[in-house]
Order: C-alpha cells, then sequence, then structure tokens
C-alpha cells in the first residue's frame, strides 16, 4: 500500500504528491493505483506533483471518476494552472501509456496528436474513449493516424456533437473536418481485425485543405455520380486542395488522381480516386474509388 512517506524515502515511487506548491508539505508517493485518497488524509489537498516515471491520470474524484488530467515525467510545482489545485481524489497510470515515451504514446490503433503534421503531445487509444479531458487533450487534437479499424471522432463527449468517420490512413490535420482542437471522444466503430497490420506513422511536414482543385470537370462530374452510386445519398463532395494531379495515360488519354472528402447526413467520409478520360472526345474511359 502506497502512503506518507519522507522526502528520503520518494526513490521508490513513480509519482510523488505534496500538500502545498513548490513540492513543500506532507507527501504521498504511489506506484499504482489510488482509487480513493480520503483514508489516507489526502483528499482534495495536492498542490504539486513530480512525475518520475510513466504517466498518471489524477481524477476529482474518488475511484477515477471526474475531470481528470494526464501528467507525464516531470516537476509541477502547482497544480492551479491546470484548475486542479487540492481537488485531486484519485489516481491511476493512465490508459495508453506504458511508460515514457517523451512526447506521448504512438502506440495505438488510433493515434491522435496535439498539433498539425503530427507535432506535439500524442496518445495512442486501442478502445473507445468517452472523453478526451482525462488525458489533457479535450478540444486540442489537431492530427490523426488511424491505424487499424474505422473510428469515430467526435466534437462533444460521450460521442455527440459533430461526427466524422475515418478508414485506415494519416490526417496531417482535422481542419477540412471541422474538428481541429474541437474533438472531445472518439470509439472504434468497425474493422477491429480487418486490417492485418498497422500502418505506419507518417513524416512530419505535409498537410492539406479542402477547397478548388485542377482536377477536370469530366472526372469531377463522373466522380460524383460514383460515389452517389456507391456510396449512396451525399450532400457534398470536396477535393484536396493540392492533392489533384493530371498525368498522362497515352497520347489520347489522360488521368487524373487525388484525395477528397463526401459528406453524408451522418458522417464525413474521407476517400482516393484515379480517373482516366480521352481528351479528343472527353469521355470518361475509367473510375476507381477507395475510402
Amino acid at each position: 500500500m502506497a502512503g506518507m512517506a519522507a522526502a528520503h524515502g520518494a526513490s521508490a515511487s513513480d509519482i510523488v504528491m505534496f500538500e502545498h506548491d513548490d513540492f513543500q508539505g506532507r507527501q504521498l508517493q504511489a506506484s499504482g493505483s489510488l482509487g480513493d485518497f480520503h483514508p489516507r488524509g489526502f483528499n482534495d489537498i495536492v498542490s504539486s506533483v513530480i512525475v518520475r516515471r510513466g504517466h498518471w491520470e489524477l481524477c476529482t474524484h474518488a475511484r477515477f471518476d471526474g475531470p481528470c488530467i494526464v501528467l507525464g515525467p516531470g516537476r509541477y510545482p502547482s497544480l492551479d494552472p491546470m484548475h486542479f489545485n487540492d481537488r485531486v481524489s484519485s489516481l491511476r497510470p493512465a490508459a495508453g501509456h506504458g511508460g515514457d515515451r517523451g512526447h506521448g504514446d504512438r502506440n495505438g490503433d488510433l493515434v491522435l496528436f496535439r498539433h498539425a503534421d503530427f507535432q506535439g503531445r500524442s496518445i495512442g487509444l486501442d478502445s473507445r474513449e468517452p472523453d478526451l479531458n482525462r488525458f489533457g487533450l479535450n478540444d486540442e487534437v489537431s492530427s490523426v493516424v488511424v491505424r487499424r479499424g474505422v473510428w469515430q471522432l467526435c466534437s462533444d463527449a460521450g460521442y455527440s456533437g459533430t461526427c466524422i468517420e475515418l478508414s485506415p490512413g494519416s490526417y496531417p490535420t482535422l481542419r477540412p473536418y471541422g474538428l481541429n482542437d474541437t474533438l472531445s471522444s472518439a470509439r472504434r466503430v468497425s474493422g477491429r481485425h480487418r486490417e492485418a497490420h498497422r500502418a505506419p506513422l507518417p513524416a512530419p511536414g505535409w498537410g492539406r485543405e479542402a477547397g478548388p482543385t485542377p482536377a477536370t470537370p469530366a472526372c469531377t462530374q463522373a466522380l460524383s455520380v460514383t460515389i452517389a452510386n456507391e456510396r449512396g445519398r451525399v450532400d457534398r463532395v470536396e477535393l484536396f486542395d493540392g492533392e489533384v494531379e493530371e498525368f498522362r495515360v497515352s497520347d489520347d488519354e489522360v488521368g487524373v488522381r487525388g484525395a477528397g472528402q463526401y459528406h453524408t447526413a451522418r458522417a464525413v467520409r474521407p476517400f482516393r480516386f484515379e480517373c482516366s478520360y480521352d481528351l479528343r472526345s472527353g469521355q470518361v474511359s475509367s473510375m476507381r474509388l477507395r475510402d
């Protein structure tokens, strides 16, 4: 059982909590979960923290309930900037974190990044998460990697508000989906074991936005018809600016390929396409669409 300890005995613990700011006053050490600080006389009095190893979830209510934050290795002389001063009632190792991973955990079927282009702190998820507030990333996620399955990402806790569904792939910005810095919950909706392997993390430094493209009118029209026929009713189709290109197939045929997204009543879904058309007649000879 973890409990009060003098400073000289703190080296065996992974996390040390202090009664006052600047690591002063009584201490409570832990190397495992503590579901209720009340029996230890430490409920709602933690003001500063030292995390030596791992990532730890600190919650305002017993049994890991209420608003929570996640702290990685470091010294936190005051919890007041996080609005957690004198509020902590329980703690446990953070889900998705198996230890100190520098800027965060990049393992998981879904990896969320604080900044665009897969930069900043990250967390990896393998199961549903109804409230990202407990990871300290509520309304802060800007880019995403989906390695396995189809995931629903929502603007409000409890999988509500504006939601989109993303298939395996790399999404260097959530801005085209209207979820940049607004993501609050995420869950897998299909494909738990569908892919044989996880996609690698992408290299940083590239992005995309929804907007106009140089795609020919013939391919654009054929794309809209194909999406409607294969995916059902669609409210809007958008192509990503800078990700659509033309290429020569033969002397008489030109190809167009790129990426975009289509909006339905329930979700926004990304796609990639490749189209070929005859230069003389303008007729589309082939159209391939994949989510």
